[in-house]
């Protein structure tokens, strides 16, 4: 019984590394949101480890370009989540820990690009 505990434990566990950075690309505040113009928002971001967490060593997440991605220009109060569901636990007890499946959520509030600075981007 001492045998299957410690094995589901070690399988639980990993050496997982996640690095989040900003490459200054878009417009960063702490305080409240301040206009009507922004909006709350959620981002889910999957990231896989393999090998217990060990390959690859760290994985990298520029929060900046995801939220350009997702159509934000202006965010505040910005939040990060990193975890694992029930069903990426699952996968890693099913792979031994050779798939270990996390997710990133980001929070916050945004102001989404307007028409007039995506036609100025194109026109650029």
């Amino acid at each position: 019984m001492k045998f299957i505990f410690f094995f589901f434990l070690f399988l639980s566990t990993s050496c997982t590394q996640l690095k989040i950075s900003s490459s200054g690309g878009i417009l960063t505040h702490t305080s409240e949101p301040t206009t009507k113009e922004h909006i709350e928002f959620e981002i889910k971001k999957e990231i896989p480890f393999y090998l217990y967490g060990a390959y690859p060593r760290m994985q990298k997440i520029s929060f900046d370009k995801e939220l350009l991605r997702a159509g934000f220009v202006d965010v505040t109060q910005v939040s990060f989540e990193f975890k694992q569901t029930i069903y990426q636990h699952i996968l890693s007890w099913i792979t031994l820990g050779m798939y270990l499946p996390h997710t990133v959520y980001i929070y916050g509030y945004g102001r989404e690009k307007t028409d007039e600075e995506k036609t100025k981007r194109i026109a650029l």
